[in-house]
C-alpha cells in the first residue's frame, strides 16, 4: 500500500456521536521549519463544548477541559480529530471581554528537534472574527 492511500493511524476521537454541537473533523500535517513533514509529532487539542465551557461546572477551565486529548501524527506527519465544533465563550457580568473572543480549537505541538508551539484554530463564519 503506498502512502497516499494507507489507512490513517493517527486519529483521536474528542467527542463521541451524543455530543450536542455541529460535527467537526479536522486533518492536518505537522510540518518541520523545512517543511518536512514530521513523523510522531506529538498533538495536544482542546476546545470547549457547544455551550463554550471546558467543564460541565466552570466556563474557563482550560486545564481540564473535558473535550480534550492526545494524538501523535502518523509517519507522514498526517493527523485528524474528529469532535464538534466549539462553541463561544459565554459573555458575564465577570467575563465582559469574552464578547471578542472567536469560537477556536486550541492546539500544543511538539516533536524531536523542533520547538514547541502554541495556536488555535480559528473559524472564517464565526461573527466574531474580525478583520
Amino acid at each position: 500500500m503506498s502512502a497516499s492511500t494507507a489507512l490513517l493511524t493517527a486519529a483521536l476521537v474528542l467527542a463521541l456521536a451524543d455530543e450536542p454541537g455541529i460535527p467537526l473533523v479536522i486533518r492536518g500535517v505537522v510540518r518541520g521549519p523545512d517543511g518536512v513533514p514530521v513523523s510522531g509529532a506529538s498533538l495536544h487539542v482542546f476546545h470547549t463544548d457547544a455551550r463554550g465551557w471546558y467543564t460541565p461546572t466552570k466556563v474557563m477551565d482550560e486545564p481540564h477541559a473535558r473535550l480534550a486529548g492526545r494524538v501523535s501524527a502518523d509517519a507522514d506527519g498526517r493527523f485528524e480529530i474528529r469532535t464538534i465544533r466549539p462553541g463561544p465563550y459565554p459573555v458575564t457580568e465577570e467575563t465582559p471581554e469574552n464578547r471578542r473572543i472567536p469560537q477556536h480549537v486550541h492546539f500544543e505541538v511538539s516533536a524531536s528537534g523542533c520547538a514547541f508551539r502554541r495556536f488555535q484554530l480559528v473559524f472564517a463564519d464565526d461573527p466574531r472574527m474580525t478583520p
